[in-house]
């Protein structure tokens, strides 16, 4: 999510009420679990993996171990996490996370092509 406008307005009325306006302008984008993805590319240094969801520059998510998990296996969304919510880089905005997403990681799903070459040839027999 992320805050892009805040406005506030009072103003006084006849009868000596005070009348007080507000309004506020976010933006919202909702990955559901279990998107399909394609892989952005991966950090040589760290291992992190960048995933991207959708099209346009520097729409992409970065996911790393934590090593203080007890399952190394997974990747976790990468993010600076305080007071309960993450900041992140997307699309050349920051936008926060909400908090349960501390525990989003990401499924890949292998699969296994392998290419066998195969010559055939037909023995004619020999004669006898």
């Amino acid at each position: 999510e992320r805050q892009t406008a805040k406005s506030s307005n009072a103003k006084a009325v006849d009868r000596g009420e005070l009348v007080v306006s507000s309004s506020s302008l976010s933006e919202r984008i909702v990955i559901p679990a279990n998107r399909r993805c394609i892989l952005e590319g991966i950090d040589d240094e760290t291992g992190d993996v960048k995933v991207r969801f959708e099209m346009g520059a520097g729409r992409f998510l970065t996911f790393t171990t934590r090593p203080n998990q007890n399952n190394n296996q997974r990747m976790y969304l990468k993010a600076v996490w305080r007071d309960g919510r993450g900041e992140l880089d997307y699309g050349g905005a920051v936008y926060f996370a909400v908090g349960t997403s501390s525990a989003a990681y990401l499924q890949v799903k292998l699969k296994q092509l392998q290419r066998n070459r195969r010559s055939d040839r037909v023995v004619k027999g020999m004669r006898v």
